[in-house]
């Protein structure tokens, strides 16, 4: 194999390896439920789910630690589907 051609496919391996790492999975649980524009199953507004493929990864994190406090303020009233 060329040298050159090596080098391609280990970088191109390494950094495909990076960012699976520090991917943000989208936290959609096949639960589609709304109660006051949040959804019971992930805990996202509607316009959050709208652009979560548009937002960076800091961004998506945000989001997904307002979602956790709304799933456990709709926990704690018993309220959040199973």
């Amino acid at each position: 194999m060329n040298p050159a051609r090596r080098w391609m496919k280990s970088s191109y391996r390494s950094s495909d390896e990076r960012s699976r790492q520090h991917a943000v999975k989208d936290p959609c649980i096949n639960i589609c439920a709304f109660e006051q524009d949040v959804c019971v199953g992930c805990g996202r507004t509607k316009q959050e789910i709208r652009r979560w493929k548009k937002l960076d990864k800091p961004e998506r994190r945000a989001v997904l630690a307002e979602a956790d406090l709304r799933l456990l303020a709709l926990q704690a009233t018993g309220r959040r589907k199973r």
